[in-house]
């Protein structure tokens, strides 16, 4: 069964594709750089203040710019990412380091675009940048 994390993870690529002249450029830029002020999450979690300042998220995966399969991927989507970049991907908030199951425990500036990234993450269980 399908869940709105999943249609909407199915939209977003399709967007991207299709307006990949107009959306891939902003995107880019917004990826590539230090995350803004004004986007970054007001609102930091306690195990994340001295990490990045970040919200405490249990993310399904992490995307490393850095890995060779990320970067065949991304090349193949038109979207190179930079080598330090580190987004969480199926993302939720949550109280404690403690993630259940195989999620993994990310301080993310940028928590929950579209209810499913956090952008400008590091690893909450050390100041690693990758978990």
């Amino acid at each position: 069964m399908l869940s709105i994390r999943h249609i909407l993870v199915c939209f977003f690529l399709l967007l991207t594709q299709v307006s990949g002249g107009i959306i891939l450029p902003i995107i880019k830029s917004l990826l590539a750089a230090e995350a803004p002020d004004a986007i970054k999450t007001h609102d930091p979690s306690n195990q994340c203040l001295s990490i990045n300042r970040g919200k405490l998220l249990c993310c399904t995966a992490a995307l490393s710019g850095g890995f060779p399969t990320v970067q065949a991927l991304s090349a193949v989507v038109g979207y190179p990412l930079p080598a330090d970049t580190l987004n969480g991907f199926l993302c939720d908030p949550s109280g404690t380091t403690a993630c259940p199951g195989t999620q993994l425990a990310l301080c993310c500036q940028v928590p929950q675009v579209a209810g499913i990234w956090g952008l400008w993450c590091q690893s909450a269980l050390s100041t690693c940048p990758n978990p």
